[in-house]
């Protein structure tokens, strides 16, 4: 019974895991481009 139980357990927190690594790769990656753009911007 606990070997059917984990299993979907174990499912759901490595696909919440891949959510949130995602979130987080996106949100850097768009930090990144709008701190290079507003620095730009103030550079010119």
């Amino acid at each position: 019974m606990k070997k059917t139980f984990a299993s979907p357990t174990l499912k759901a927190l490595s696909t919440f895991s891949i959510v949130i690594l995602t979130l987080a790769t996106l949100f850097i990656v768009f930090e990144k481009i709008y701190f290079h753009m507003v620095k730009g911007t103030g550079g010119f």
